[in-house]
């Protein structure tokens, strides 16, 4: 987007940063130390842009803009922008490694920041640097109306810069133009309920603000107003830090209803001064809003309070007041480590009623069998099989042993030797018995045999003859007995096999 300047000059926006509820921000082609504000178009009111302009017309002292390197301290805006002739926003320094507020005096924040190494110290320095900031405000007649968390930025050498400036009460010779906005919990009570766009904000409203904001970052994050009943059955509506604020009650103030939290510091860490002008503003003020101290007490006072400021012998990152005789900071580590938590109380249950008589136990239901539909076409033989083949190798072998065998080879081959028959038999009937090995001689011979009977009865019968006659030559007997053998062998151990 592209717009012109108060002065006629043409700037391009480039990279949008943030967006709240009135407008966005948005980096500016070329130009690194500046930003741009543009509105929403219902927010581009002849009102606003008179602000503005009264602002750009009458900036503050700044006088940390001289530092090398500049600090900016009060992001003012510098010039107005327009869009064909009409006020769209304005420009601005733009504000780089700062940290808002929150992140330095929340401790758990700050440990994983590029701020944790941040001690009492530098704490001190803060609140004195935001007191040094607001004073520059005050003393041209403006306020800053919302101050808030969110609203001062902080860098890691200390320094502080007051931001969201539009919406600061400005003035401009007789013309106020007002802070319209502002949180709860920085609100001064004469405000609270009031329709803040039509209140004129004095400094007094201001200094509010600025001892809660002190306050938490020298208490380690703990609101003044927040505490804890002293009657447990004492409750309220919207929180207990809004109740103290409209009522004026300071918890470490004596009063009758309300107490610091348990684990917050204790206000006598503080300087002297410091508590003094804690329960000025708090307590006298609540009041009388005049009496609170103003930018000037709380410099002259931190500023005391840090030169004050001793090291702890044990801990090098702890520093407390020289009035104190011991480090509370140590203390507080101590105490809080030695407090035993109490034990959660457990449920004791009563006896249950007595259980019933045991069922008898059901009836053993043997497992359902899937039917197979070859169950129904065969029935199972393998026993017959078995006995029938046990009792043909029982009668084998009394033939053998009884000399039968011999008679039963000599019916089928007259004129044979029976010298090897036997031998022969036994010793391929074992053969046969092994696997892969009885069927390979097995099927040798029957393609030796077979080979020659084919040769010889059609194709060539000399051939034939010639491998019939020389089978003959082994011994026509052992020849036979070794075959009966083996095959039987072979034939046993596929009947076993199938049977298994």
């Amino acid at each position: 987007m592209t717009f012109t300047t108060s002065s006629g000059q043409r700037i391009e926006t480039d990279v949008l940063l943030a967006k709240g509820g009135e407008g966005e921000i948005w980096t500016i082609k070329g130009d690194p130390s500046q930003v741009a504000k543009i509105y929403f178009t219902k927010c581009r009111t002849p009102e606003r842009g008179a602000k503005i302009k009264a602002m750009v017309a009458n900036p503050p002292k700044d006088e940390t803009r001289n530092f090398n390197p500049p600090h900016v301290s009060i992001a003012w805006p510098t010039t107005l922008l327009y869009d064909q002739g009409d006020f769209v926003g304005y420009l601005m320094p733009r504000i780089e490694d700062s940290s808002d507020i929150f992140q330095v005096f929340n401790t758990k924040v700050r440990a994983k920041s590029s701020l944790a190494h941040f001690d009492l110290r530098y704490m001190h320095r803060v609140a004195q640097n935001f007191a040094i900031a607001l004073h520059a405000l005050h003393e041209r007649g403006d306020v800053m109306g919302d101050v808030n968390q969110k609203n001062v930025l902080v860098t890691d050498t200390a320094m502080v810069t007051l931001v969201d400036t539009d919406s600061f009460q400005i003035q401009d010779g007789n013309r106020i133009f007002r802070c319209t906005v502002g949180v709860p919990d920085y609100t001064p009570p004469e405000l609270h309920g009031l329709k803040l766009d039509a209140i004129d904000r004095s400094v007094e409203h201001d200094r509010f603000g600025l001892a809660i904001l002190i306050f938490q970052l020298l208490m380690n994050g703990f609101h003044p107003f927040t505490g804890a009943p002293k009657d447990p059955n004492f409750s309220v509506e919207g929180g207990i830090y809004l109740y103290c604020i409209k009522n004026g009650i300071f918890p470490y103030q004596d009063n009758s209803k309300i107490k610091p939290p348990p684990q917050a510091p204790a206000i006598t860490n503080l300087h002297p001064d410091l508590q003094a002008l804690f329960v000025r503003c708090f307590v006298a003020g609540h009041r009388q809003p005049n009496l609170r101290p103003n930018t000037q007490d709380w410099m002259d006072a931190l500023k005391v309070a840090e030169k004050n400021l001793v090291q702890c012998k044990k801990i090098s990152q702890h520093w407390h007041g020289n009035h104190l005789k011991k480090c509370p900071w140590c203390a507080q580590q101590s105490s809080i480590s030695n407090q035993k938590r109490v034990a959660a109380p457990i449920q004791n249950p009563m006896p249950g009623p007595p259980a019933p008589p045991a069922a008898p136990p059901p009836p053993i239901t043997p497992p359902q069998i899937p039917v197979s539909p070859s169950s129904y076409q065969s029935q199972d033989w393998s026993g017959v099989v078995k006995f029938i083949a046990i009792i043909l190798l029982v009668i084998l072998a009394i033939s053998i042993l009884s000399g039968s065998f011999n008679s039963f080879l000599l019916q089928l081959i007259p004129n044979g030797s029976f010298q090897y028959a036997l031998p022969a038999f036994a010793m391929f009937f074992a053969i046969g018995l092994i696997p892969v090995v009885g069927e390979l001689i097995l099927g040798l011979g029957i393609f030796v045999v077979g080979l020659g009977v084919i040769l010889q009865i059609i194709m060539f019968p000399l051939a034939g003859d010639i491998i019939i006659e020389s089978t003959g030559d082994i011994d026509i007997v052992a020849f036979s007995s070794s075959s009966l053998g083996l095959f039987i062998g072979v034939a046993i151990r596929w009947l076993v096999l199938f049977l298994d």
